[in-house]
C-alpha cells in the first residue's frame, strides 16, 4: 500500500513538472538556485535504543536522550519551482545505563543515528508571503549501537538501510537571501521503527 501510494506521488510530480518546465521561463545565471541551510531537529521518541534484561540486584538506572540534533542541506533549484537537495541529518544520541547498590555503573547501552537523503521538491504560495513546500526522495539511514557490561565493551554493531523519505515545510523570506523555515519529515523505516522529525533552521541563497 506504501508502495502503490509513493508511486502514484512520484508519477504526479513528474506530469506536475513537466506541466510547470512548459509554462515558466529559463532561469538565467545561478545567483538564485544554489543555497545552503543549518537546522534543528527534535525528533520522535523511537530513537533506536532497545534495553533488554536489566540486571537483577540493580538499584537505579538512567534514560538520556538528548533533544535536538543538527542538520546540514545543499540544494539547488532547476525550474522556478522545482529543487533538490542533499541532506545530512544527525540523530540524537539515546543511552541507558543501569547501577548497582555501590553506585557503580553495571551495563549501559547507548545509540547513535544519522540520515543521508536526496530530496525533491516543489513550491506553492500562500498567504502572507509564505510558501510550502513539500518533499520526497530517499534516505540511507545508520543507527549505530554500543553495549558495555562493567564498563567493558562487548558489542558494538551497526544497522543500516535505504527508505524512502517525505516532508512537508513552510518557509518565510527573511531578505532577499536569507529565508527561514520550519518542516515536518518522516522516514520509513523497516528495521528499525519509522523516525519523525520537527525542524526549524534557516537558509542561506547565493
Amino acid at each position: 500500500m506504501k508502495a502503490l501510494i509513493l508511486a502514484s506521488l512520484a508519477l504526479m510530480s513528474v506530469g506536475a513538472l513537466a506541466d510547470d518546465l512548459k509554462r515558466e521561463r529559463p532561469m538565467n545565471g545561478l545567483s538564485d538556485r544554489w543555497w545552503l541551510s543549518f537546522e534543528e531537529s527534535m525528533f520522535s521518541e523511537s530513537a533506536g535504543v532497545t534495553v533488554h534484561n536489566i540486571p537483577r540486584g540493580i538499584q537505579s538506572y538512567e534514560n538520556k536522550f538528548t533533544i535536538l540534533a543538527p542538520k546540514f542541506a545543499a540544494g539547488y533549484r532547476f525550474a522556478p519551482k522545482w529543487s533538490v537537495e542533499l541532506q545530512m541529518q544527525f540523530g540524537p544520541r539515546e543511552s541507558f545505563e543501569t547501577f548497582s547498590k555501590t553506585k557503580e555503573l553495571n551495563r549501559s547501552a547507548a545509540v547513535e543515528s544519522r540520515f543521508l537523503a536526496t530530496t525533491v521538491s516543489r513550491e506553492f504560495a500562500l498567504p502572507f508571503e509564505l510558501k510550502l513546500e513539500p518533499k520526497v526522495g530517499v534516505a540511507r539511514s545508520w543507527f549505530d549501537h554500543s553495549i558495555r557490561v562493567n564498563g567493558i565493551q562487548t558489542r558494538d554493531f551497526t544497522i543500516s538501510e535505504t527508505r524512502p523519505i517525505a516532508s512537508i515545510g513552510i518557509r518565510s523570506q527573511i531578505t532577499p537571501r536569507l529565508s527561514g523555515g520550519l518542516e515536518f519529515t518522516n522516514y520509513f523505516l523497516k528495521r528499525m521503527k519509522p523516525v519523525s522529525t520537527l525542524t526549524v533552521g534557516s537558509r542561506r541563497s547565493f
